[in-house]
């Protein structure tokens, strides 16, 4: 069950939406829409099913981070104050029994990612390396809020920092 007794079913959905930190979709867009716009400059077709398809498969990538990145920060999140580009959503801050629900919809996210990107490769004949990239790009967005074990240590980032020239 993913409701709270205290929330109602749309103030709920309205808290996982939050999460998603949806402003920066229109940036990611922007950034794909560019990457189009130089594909076409050199000399590819503009193919709008394909073009849509494509962002299907970057779009919940680029969701999945939002949704890890705040189910992994949580903790160093309530130690700050959050901005409109920092500190996370503040939503599991507040719904901590919203967190399992974050993880998996990143890892949903991903699976879909992957999926839009196979269904792309298949069906405009691309080569394999696509889906490659995005499992790698999903990996990365994973591993950017979920460092190893390791790395989490403070004398990990203490000797890594004082290494710098």
């Amino acid at each position: 069950m993913m409701g709270n007794p205290s929330l109602g079913w749309g103030k709920t959905v309205a808290q996982v939406l939050r999460l998603g930190r949806l402003h920066f979709i229109g940036a990611g867009l922007l950034l794909f829409l560019l990457g189009a716009l130089l594909s076409i400059l050199q000399g590819a077709d503009l193919v709008v099913q394909r073009l849509l398809l494509g962002y299907l498969a970057f779009l919940p990538a680029h969701l999945s981070v939002s949704y890890s990145n705040d189910y992994f920060d949580t903790d160093v999140d309530a130690l700050g104050r959050p901005t409109l580009f920092t500190g996370g959503s503040g939503v599991l801050i507040k719904n901590p029994w919203l967190r399992p629900w974050a993880r998996r919809l990143a890892i949903g996210l991903m699976v879909c990612s992957v999926f839009f990107g196979l269904v792309f490769t298949l069906l405009y004949r691309y080569h394999l390396w696509l889906v490659g990239y995005l499992l790698i790009g999903n990996a990365l967005g994973w591993f950017y809020s979920a460092p190893p074990r390791h790395a989490m240590s403070a004398s990990f980032w203490s000797r890594w920092w004082c290494s710098w020239p």
